[in-house]
Parts: structure tokens; C-alpha cells; sequence
């Protein structure tokens, strides 16, 4: 008779386990559910990501307000002597982020800036050792920066970016004629001009603005102080041409010069000539002014209101809604949600 051992009997029993057939199917139901939950995680960060940016508008917001209650003006969206004969290139204004840094807890960083200095920001910059600009440059402030950006690095060889912009206005150059992205001085009456004409002082902030709050007769609450914009400044649009580069930086002024050939204008501000989003070409016609408010949010962007509130504006909202609360005494008539 023959005989197994029990050593035998246990090693024919098959070991616990998975066929290759039930892995197969463990696997594709795993991928199912990440499938499923993945972009409910997205949303999710997004949202939080947005909520992060809807804050930073709030605390720019504030920051304009109590740079307001101390001087019972807004800040200047760009300060420039434009009496004034410029040096050789052009003067470069101080802006808006400028003048309220100490209201974003950025006294010190405030204090390194001359402000008198001939020239504005950029012969400012050009007096400073290599040291003192890049102690400058490579200031971070977090509260300029959407978390939901991406397209542009966080420093891109010229300092820390920012991500938003003072309102102007709802007004930009004529469309008719012209060919430069610069415009000029009137010397008669000190205005800021566009290629074809005056560039949008409609707004609360733009030059030498120091806007007044009764001055706002349409309504704080119904009156664009500031936005967000993705699009970097003419120049240095993604994707648009040749184009290259990236955002402005925080640091830097808009630029003006009594001179007809040479005055570029927006750096550090926004209008509404052009709606949220709106894809810009990169042509030499293209000015700084019509650089959109956007952003990476899925179908809008967030703008800040002159009474400090925020909201999410979407891409389809009427034009001409849209321009009428970038204005702030035009009259227009904009009913409460």
C-alpha cells in the first residue's frame, strides 16, 4: 500500500492568492474608483485654491482701504510728475503696490524704496548696488500670488511675479488707425495718452489718480478697485506669437515719458476694453491697455470691489455690465444679484 506523508497531502493544497484573472479585475476596479474620485479631489483643491485667491484680493482690498482712511484718498495706480522732463529713457512711475506695502505688513520693504528719487522705480533700481536690488527682487510677497497659476514659474529671472492689477477703467485707445504700443503726453493738459487717443482714467486707479471715495458716486460696492490677470503684459504674453517672458513683477512701475513716441502704459494696471479672458494677439498694435483681467479659474476670474468685498465674475457676463463697474461715475445702473 502506498502511503503519503502529511508533508505530501499540504503541499498539493493550493496556496491562498489571487489568480491572474482576479487581479486583473481588483486592478480595474481600482482604477475605476481613482477615475471616479479624482476629480472630485481636483475640484476640491481648486476650490480651496480659488477661496486662497478670493483672500488675497480681500487683503489687497484692505490694504487699499486703509491706505485710504489715512490719507482720505486711494493710493495713485501710478504716481508720475509728468511736468516734469524725464532722463534719457523714460520715467518709470511708482504704483499702487508700492505706496500700500506697509498695509501687507511690508514696512521694511517700503523703506527701501526712494520715492523721490528722479526717475521713478527703474532709475531708482539702476542707483542700487547688485546686492540692495536683489535683496529687493527677491522679496516674495505671498498675497500678490494666485495659487492657482501656473503658467508662469514663481521666478522667472526678474523678481517675483504678481498676479494682480488696478482697475483703470472701462475706456482704452480708439481701434481706428495706429500702429504703436506706446503713446504720449499732451503738455498742455498733462494727459496720459493712448496711441489714439487718452487712455481710460474712468476708473479709481490710473494716473496720478488719488481717487476720493465721493468721488465713486456709482457705488463702492458696485465699482472695480482691482483684479486678477494671467496674461503678463503685452510683451510677454504665453503663447501669443513670439511673444515670450512672463508676469510683471511685483516691483515694477508703469512706465510714462513726455515724449510721443515712448510711453507705455499698464504695468501695473488693467482695464476693461477687452472682456475676462479675452485671447489678445501679439501684434505691435497690441498695447498694455488692453491686457484682460483672467485668470486660471475654470470660466472667470475674481475682481475686488472698492468697498473691499470680492466676487467670481464669469467669462460670459454682458460687456457692457462689465465695463460699467469698471467705471466710477458714469451713472450706470447695476442691479444687486
Amino acid at each position: 500500500m502506498v502511503t503519503t506523508s502529511p508533508s505530501s497531502r499540504s503541499s498539493a493544497i493550493r496556496a491562498p492568492g489571487f489568480t491572474l484573472v482576479e487581479l486583473l479585475v481588483v486592478i480595474a476596479i481600482i482604477g475605476v474608483l481613482i477615475a471616479l474620485l479624482l476629480p472630485a479631489v481636483q475640484s476640491a483643491r481648486e476650490a480651496a485654491r480659488r477661496m486662497q485667491c478670493t483672500n488675497n484680493l480681500k487683503q489687497m482690498g484692505l490694504a487699499h482701504l486703509n491706505y485710504e482712511s489715512a490719507r482720505r484718498h486711494f493710493p495713485d495706480g501710478m504716481s508720475l510728475d509728468m511736468k516734469e522732463g524725464c532722463p534719457s529713457e523714460g520715467c518709470r512711475g511708482w504704483t499702487h503696490i508700492h505706496l500700500t506695502l506697509p498695509y501687507y505688513e511690508e514696512g521694511v520693504l517700503e523703506q527701501s524704496f526712494d520715492f523721490d528719487y528722479e526717475g521713478g522705480w527703474l532709475y531708482f533700481f539702476r542707483s542700487l548696488t547688485d546686492a540692495e536690488a536683489d535683496a529687493i527682487t527677491n522679496s516674495r510677497i505671498s498675497a500678490l500670488l494666485c495659487p492657482s497659476l501656473t503658467k508662469w514659474q514663481e521666478n522667472y529671472g526678474y523678481g517675483y511675479r504678481r498676479d494682480y492689477y488696478g482697475s483703470f477703467g472701462g475706456r482704452g485707445h480708439s481701434e481706428a488707425g495706429g500702429s504703436s504700443r506706446f503713446g504720449s503726453i499732451d503738455p498742455a493738459t498733462t494727459t496720459l495718452l493712448g496711441p489714439n487717443g487718452p487712455v481710460a482714467d474712468d476708473g479709481i486707479l490710473y494716473v496720478n489718480s488719488s481717487t476720493k471715495f465721493s468721488e465713486i458716486t456709482d457705488g463702492s460696492s458696485k465699482t472695480f478697485l482691482a483684479g486678477e490677470s494671467y496674461h503678463g503684459n503685452v510683451s510677454s504674453a504665453p503663447g501669443y506669437g513670439t511673444c515670450t517672458g512672463g508676469q510683471p513683477s511685483w516691483y515694477q512701475g508703469g512706465s510714462g515719458k513726455p515724449d510721443p513716441s515712448n510711453t507705455s502704459y499698464g504695468r501695473s494696471l488693467r482695464g476693461t476694453i477687452n472682456p475676462i479672458n479675452y485671447q489678445i494677439e501679439c501684434l505691435s498694435r497690441a498695447t498694455d491697455n488692453e491686457v484682460p483681467f483672467g485668470s486660471e479659474h475654470t470660466g472667470g476670474c475674481n475682481m475686488l470691489f472698492a468697498d473691499g468685498h470680492v466676487e467670481f465674475l464669469v467669462e460670459g457676463i454682458d460687456f457692457d455690465l462689465y465695463q460699467g463697474m469698471s467705471t466710477r461715475a458714469t451713472g450706470e445702473t447695476i442691479a444687486a444679484d
